[in-house]
């Protein structure tokens, strides 16, 4: 037995040497992996346009690893955003969704802060956005936009920064004002968003507003348990809606940084079992069937959008 053992030796030494050897061989592939970090600042919007962006990133550009961050409270506004930042105490107001390609899956701390979002990581670009009533004003934006940059600028300096131009109502629904229309809305929205973009602070827009209210043009505009792509009147509902504004949001963040990539080559499905493996935060609604022209219509909006921001 020990002579047999004495023979072994070697085998386990090698065996342990190959093993340290594959370990760091990885770390090295991973070290020149590029790294994209992303933080939003925002409500349930930016739920609805975000949860599945990093999927996409990492299917049409594999060499990339993906951190991104929603820092969330429901309904917030820039004013309320700023008033967190500014207090002299932490308000534990948030939550934070986060998700790696190293977990590959969304985890959410529950009160929390705007400090401890800004601060967990070295985001190269944080993304804000108004509420979606006040979308409509762009007088609701300042100061608190402006004071917003300055605090986030202070805790990470290298940050760069994006707007995100969010979805009007959909027609009928109750939050709309009367005598508006969700195509007049969409218009009020792209005026203030184009206002925001004269700051030189910000660096990209990412026009999901654009690509819903295109979508709504097509047959796309039958999703949604409220119709119009939407859930509840107010919100994108799971599956070909919210995959709309991610499309959207994933070309954005692709070209702006640099990818030669395009969601036009995406193969992801939208399933249950695909929400419930990834641990979406915020489920809105059931989802529907989609077909194959569904997908085509959804990235056709998308590609649109980022091509022409603005226009409708």
């Amino acid at each position: 037995m020990c002579k047999a053992s004495h023979r072994l030796a070697p085998f386990f030494v090698m065996k342990r040497i190959l093993t340290l050897i594959l370990f760091f061989v990885a770390l090295a592939a991973q070290a020149q992996r590029d790294t994209i970090r992303v933080l939003s600042i925002g409500n349930s919007y930016a739920r609805d346009a975000f949860t599945y962006v990093p999927m996409l990133i990492e299917e049409l550009a594999k060499d990339t690893y993906v951190e991104f961050g929603i820092l969330y409270i429901p309904g917030c506004t820039l004013q309320r955003h700023w008033e967190c930042a500014s207090s002299k105490k932490d308000k534990a107001d948030y939550e934070f969704d986060y998700y790696t390609t190293g977990t590959k899956r969304w985890t959410t701390t529950k009160q929390t802060t705007i400090q401890k979002g800004v601060k967990h990581a070295a985001w190269d670009l944080v993304i804000m956005q108004q509420q979606s009533q006040a979308s409509q004003d762009y007088k609701t934006y300042m100061p608190y936009l402006s004071s917003l940059v300055d605090f986030v600028r202070g805790l990470n300096a290298k940050a760069a920064f994006a707007w995100h131009f969010t979805p009007s109502y959909p027609d009928g629904s109750k939050r709309m004002s009367k005598g508006l229309t969700s195509e007049k809305m969409w218009q009020r929205i792209s005026i203030a968003a184009q206002q925001v973009m004269l700051h030189d602070e910000f660096r990209l827009v990412i026009p999901s507003g654009t690509a819903i209210q295109y979508a709504r043009r097509t047959d796309l505009d039958r999703f949604g348990a409220f119709g119009h792509m939407s859930n509840d009147g107010l919100h994108m509902q799971d599956g070909i809606p919210r995959l709309t504004e991610a499309y959207t949001a994933t070309q954005s963040l692709l070209n702006y940084f640099g990818k030669q990539a395009s969601v036009a080559d995406s193969h992801l499905l939208i399933t249950n079992e695909f929400l419930s493996a990834i641990g979406i935060p915020q489920r809105q609604g059931t989802l529907q069937a989609i077909r194959a022209h569904h997908y085509l219509l959804a990235k056709a909006s998308a590609v649109y959008a980022v091509e022409n921001p603005f226009k409708m």
